[in-house]
């Protein structure tokens, strides 16, 4: 009967309306005493109600247009459908002013569900997906892949696994890939462009003496490393990797003028 009787409300508008759905109304404001003065504060207070079985997209849509602030707590219930509401503070009926925040407390399904398939998402969709299921995400490791940078690329329990509120879904990221190029002889600015351009991680920039002028700003040397198992790894140009793998680059300059010399150069492996 649920549709017959949200139409009749709505046909019967008025309070009966206002019973079966979200409401937010402005009942006080209050500023200035004085007509011909802009009053240095002025508030306005809005009775909130959130209808049950509310979605927390819709209720967060409703609470920022009344100028609220939104907190999100999740729990497990047995019948609220994911994402749903279950309650808020303060309770229905208080009168509250703008930038107040509204807790609202949201079902993240039975404390024992099927995990849901996180593959293929980006980190951050997979953090919130799982979140809205009461689950945890944590990152095991990053591998070479071709699909983007941060993508899922496989998680433990599979999908489909039972688990309980409050679970740990363990994923395998992806790290993306990247043919190392090739910076000696660049100028430093195409060098720090073709850095950024590949995804990669300047670790650092070294400064190498010389006296011929043709060479100065220009690129001496490179190292590319990568860690692996906690152990770095040296790359070459040419090679496939990860991106944010580190890179250390030496750049010419005049003599006198370098901040760390040839000895920083060899310190690094340059």
């Amino acid at each position: 009967f649920g549709p017959v009787l949200d139409l009749i409300c709505r046909m019967s508008g008025g309070e009966m309306n206002a019973l079966v759905r979200t409401t937010v109304a402005f009942t006080q404001m209050q500023g200035g005493q004085a007509s011909n003065v802009l009053p240095p504060h002025a508030w306005a207070g809005a009775n909130l109600r959130l209808i049950g079985d509310e979605t927390l997209e819709s209720a967060e849509r409703m609470l920022n247009k009344a100028g609220l602030k939104v907190i999100v707590q999740r729990t497990s219930d047995e019948i609220k459908p994911i994402g749903t509401v279950i309650s808020q503070w303060p309770e229905f009926g208080t009168v509250m002013k703008k930038n107040e925040a509204v807790t609202v407390t949201v079902s993240s399904g039975p404390q024992v569900q099927e995990a849901p398939s996180v593959v293929d998402m980006s980190r951050e969709e997979a953090e919130d997906h799982l979140e809205k299921y009461g689950l945890k995400m944590f990152t095991l490791s990053k591998q070479l892949s071709a699909k983007p940078y941060d993508t899922v690329l496989s998680q433990n329990p599979v999908e489909g696994t039972p688990v309980e509120a409050g679970a740990v879904i363990e994923v395998v990221l992806s790290g993306g890939s990247v043919t190392l190029p090739n910076l000696v002889g660049m100028t430093k600015e195409e060098a720090l462009a073709m850095i950024r351009q590949y995804g990669l991680d300047l670790e650092s920039l070294i400064e190498v003496e010389v006296s011929d002028a043709g060479q100065i700003g220009r690129v001496a040397a490179q190292k590319f490393v990568a860690y692996e198992n906690n152990e770095p790894v040296e790359y070459f140009a040419g090679q496939e990797v990860m991106q944010q793998t580190k890179v250390t680059i030496a750049v010419y300059v005049l003599e006198n003028d370098a901040a760390s010399g040839e000895e920083a150069a060899e310190e690094n492996g340059l």
